[in-house]
């Protein structure tokens, strides 16, 4: 669909949309005008309802207030125990002339006594009645449903009180209250009514339905949970009129006032069509102004869009075409503005990248040079102590070479012209068959002092001597006879001596050469864990990491050689692809955090092995091989709060001093970038570093 079709179908529908919308509007006002009426009409109703049902509360209120005053008077006179016409009696019956009959019952519902006198009542049971049983449990006054008058057919209730001694009731002819509610009227068709808690009618303008003592429609108004009593309910019937009930909180009785909807309803039609009319006309005039204008709009989007698009492009010298209309030029200047900021912090942008890029990356050389000196630093008084051990053998070995040299010219040349050619060549087998100098410290002396009493039992005389000078050339340690078959020669003391300085000679010879072997081997291990710049930073190439991890191990020998027990388990040579000199640094990382967590004190594992892939171990290798490297420590273990983040920056459980934070996520990062993972578990006692890398085949590219 086209930008022009979408604008069309568009305006169509904004049209279809703003044309239901004032159809919409104007339902919607006649229900408001419709709500608002109904309002009205039911305040109206509840205020008819409330100002019945006060006018029939105050009706009733006096007999039900004479009957309370009588029961009072006759619980306190005497001649309430005679079963003849009291005099009280007779008074208040006079004196309350709306009653038509007042009654004085025993409790157990017998009559005493009654007014207008009637000896033929007196003793009838009441016993049976509703009212009567209410009574007995109330302390306040009750009403009977509403009765038939005993005069006529005039509705009439009786109300009862019970007091100490008798139950006073009253029978109340509703006649004049039924004739003063038939004759009041809301207006129009509408009219009022007065019914009993069952729903009967007690008044009601058409006196057919008050005297068939009818139940109203609306009985479901007297529900029991709606408690009507003193308040005002509002309702619409199934005949379309609004209702207003408001319940008389004496008895229960309900005022009810009735309304025909239509005739409160009541809105004129031409009204509604002509604002239909107006409003369908003003959405044509609308619907056709936004025509114009949507075609305007789609010219200028299409330019604007147009316009940015060769912006986003990098197109800086575009520009705009399309309608120039104010708004439309308004706009284009601030795109136009837009893109000479852009382009200049674009290419402000671009330069500050390239010198933090370069800043980055003269910081990440400087913080591998410090990590590579922290290292170098923690074992730095161990190889030095390493090298100068061998230096001070090398120093002992040079002055004993040369004490023999210097002497060699007169006195050995000397001893040696002094020897017959058989004796010169006995020296020379002795030399050529001497072995290591036999036994040391308390051993030697014990091993010397017995082949002097060896040799002075053959009568060799100055035996310690001759006995020292067997356990030096090595050979002769164990043979007395051999000695004491020496020493009987002629030059055979002088033949001894001679050989044990040539040997002592030799020997020098060989602790130089170890000595020198064992300080080239530490320079050699400093000097590869500290070259660098030597291949561009990231290199890769295929490397050993026996290799690497030996050449840690050596630099930390000092250190371990007192307190650490050294585990090694190595299944042949693993290679992998990576950087030498990071992965160098990953292993020294490791162990130097392992030493440090046992105070170089306790047990340490090193494992390296070439295995298959594992399907979880979440690396990939062309070889389908991986190498596994596990370095496990007796330390303190890694605290359970830092376990998720040990391979953040700045993180260690290092104390203050002794680590930067950088070494396990330098480690990381190193091992991720050649394709492996890391990762560990700790307790106390027991620490294990796993470390997963791709295998590569040695000597491949």
């Amino acid at each position: 669909m086209t930008f022009n079709d979408s604008l069309r179908f568009r305006t169509a529908m904004a049209f279809a949309v703003l044309l239901l919308s004032l159809l919409a509007l104007d339902f919607l006002s006649v229900s408001i005008v419709e709500r608002r009426l109904r309002a009205r009409a039911a305040e109206e109703g509840a205020v008819l309802a409330r100002s019945l049902a006060a006018a029939v509360e105050n009706y009733l209120s006096q007999p039900m207030n004479g009957i309370t005053v009588l029961a009072s008077r006759l619980d306190a006179d005497r001649s309430v125990d005679k079963r003849t016409s009291l005099p009280l009696l007779d008074a208040f019956g006079h004196a309350y002339s709306f009653f038509e009959r007042i009654l004085v019952l025993d409790p157990d519902g017998r009559l005493r006594a009654c007014w207008p006198p009637d000896p033929l009542l007196v003793g009838l049971d009441y016993s049976g009645f509703d009212w009567f049983s209410r009574s007995l449990q109330s302390t306040s006054v009750v009403w009977s449903y509403v009765e038939r008058s005993s005069a006529g057919n005039e509705p009439a209730v009786t109300m009862a009180i019970r007091s100490r001694s008798v139950v006073t009731a009253g029978i109340l002819s509703l006649s004049q209250l039924r004739r003063q509610i038939g004759s009041l009227s809301p207006g129009g068709r509408g009219f009022v009514a007065l019914v009993d808690e069952t729903g009967t009618y007690i008044a009601h303008p058409d006196p057919a339905v008050a005297e068939s003592r009818e139940v109203d429609p609306n009985l479901y108004l007297l529900r029991p949970e709606l408690d009507l009593r003193g308040s005002a309910f509002l309702s619409r019937d199934a005949l379309g009129r609004s209702v207003a009930a408001f319940g008389l909180s004496l008895n229960g009785w309900t005022a009810l006032v009735y309304r025909p909807e239509s005739e409160t309803l009541a809105v004129p039609l031409e009204a509604s069509l002509a604002l239909v009319a107006s409003l369908l006309l003003g959405a044509l005039l609308a619907a056709a102004a936004l025509g114009s204008v949507f075609r305007l709009l789609g010219a200028t989007v299409r330019g604007l869009g147009a316009y940015a698009s060769s912006i986003a492009l990098g197109d800086y010298g575009a520009r705009y075409a399309g309608p120039t209309y104010r708004e439309a030029a308004a706009i284009v200047r601030g795109i136009d503005n837009m893109r000479e900021a852009v382009y200049h912090r674009e290419r402000d942008l671009k330069d500050l990248t390239e010198t933090l890029e370069a800043r980055v990356r003269e910081r990440s050389d400087r913080l591998v040079m410090s990590e590579k000196m922290a290292a170098l630093g923690l074992v730095a008084a161990g190889v030095a102590h390493e090298i100068n051990n061998p230096l001070a053998a090398v120093a002992a070995a040079n002055r004993s070479v040369t004490d023999f040299l210097t002497r060699m010219p007169v006195q050995v040349l000397a001893s040696l012209a002094a020897l017959s050619p058989d004796e010169q060549a006995l020296l020379r087998q002795l030399v050529q068959d001497a072995g290591p100098s036999v036994l040391a410290g308390r051993k030697r002396l014990v091993a010397r002092r017995s082949l002097a009493v060896e040799l002075e039992g053959r009568g060799v005389a100055d035996a310690d001597v001759v006995a020292e000078q067997a356990l030096e050339l090595g050979a002769l340690a164990g043979e007395p006879d051999s000695v004491a078959a020496i020493v009987s020669l002629p030059g055979g003391r002088l033949l001894l001596g001679l050989a044990e300085e040539i040997v002592a000679g030799l020997r020098n010879c060989t602790v130089v050469e170890e000595a020198v072997g064992r300080a080239s081997r530490y320079v050699g291990a400093l000097v590869g864990y500290a070259r660098t710049g030597e291949a561009p930073e990231g290199s890769r190439s295929v490397v050993d990491v026996v290799g690497g991890i030996e050449l840690a191990l050596t630099l930390f020998h000092n250190q371990m050689k007192r307190g650490v027990d050294l585990h090694k388990d190595y299944a042949g040579r693993a290679c992998v692809l990576g950087d030498e000199d990071a992965l160098s640094r990953v292993w020294m990382n490791l162990i130097a955090n392992a030493l440090q967590a046992m105070e170089y004190q306790g047990r340490l594992d090193v494992l390296v092995r070439q295995e298959g892939l594992a399907p979880d171990s979440g690396i990939a290798a062309a070889s389908g091989m991986m190498v596994r490297v596990e370095i496990r420590d007796t330390g303190s273990g890694v605290p359970p709060e830092l376990a998720d983040h040990i391979f953040e920056p700045f993180v260690t459980s290092k104390r203050p001093g002794e680590g930067t934070g950088l070494g396990l996520d330098m480690t990381r990062r190193t091992v991720e970038s050649a394709g492996g993972r890391i990762f560990f578990s700790s307790r106390p006692g027991d620490t294990l570093f796993t470390v997963l890398l791709p295998a590569e085949p040695e000597g491949g590219d």
